[in-house]
């Protein structure tokens, strides 16, 4: 293996990872953000 393709290959990797944990983030955010908005809802109807 090359020395390009050995870079572009841990580049593709990291590429990867960083999209996972983005997209981890981003549904963590989101079900953080519709747990708030429950119970916002729950206080504001009791």
């Amino acid at each position: 293996m090359s020395a390009i393709d050995h870079y572009q290959d841990r580049i593709a990797r990291a590429t990867e990872r960083l999209a996972q944990l983005q997209a981890r983030d981003l549904l963590a955010r989101q079900k953080r953000e519709s747990k708030a908005k429950d119970q916002v809802s729950t206080t504001t109807s009791n």
